[in-house]
């Protein structure tokens, strides 16, 4: 049986709540960032990603070259470093750390 994959950017306020309900109903979640650098005192975290089910995963860019610079995405008029908090406010409100 093929295992049907789903892999979602999130740049829509309907990916987003798609992404934290993934959270929420999963017991262990993958967490993984991306940054602009190597260097870990000088990289930028420029997204991450989050995964609760084998071939299901989220992808949140933070910030997106333009040319030649970083700029940080927006999304439906918030920024995503501010999305990006709550997200990961999810993930620490979902961990039970009694």
């Amino acid at each position: 049986m093929i295992q049907q994959k789903s892999y979602v950017t999130v740049n829509d306020k309907e990916t987003l709540k798609q992404l934290v309900q993934h959270i929420r109903e999963n017991e262990f979640i993958a967490f993984d960032t991306e940054t602009d650098s190597l260097s870990p005192r000088k990289g930028r975290i420029i997204g991450f990603s989050v995964s609760g089910e084998i071939g299901k995963g989220f992808y949140m860019p933070t910030m997106v070259w333009n040319v030649d610079r970083l700029e940080e995405v927006v999304v439906e008029g918030k920024n995503a470093h501010a999305l990006a908090t709550y997200v990961i406010e999810q993930l620490v409100e979902e961990t039970d750390l009694s």
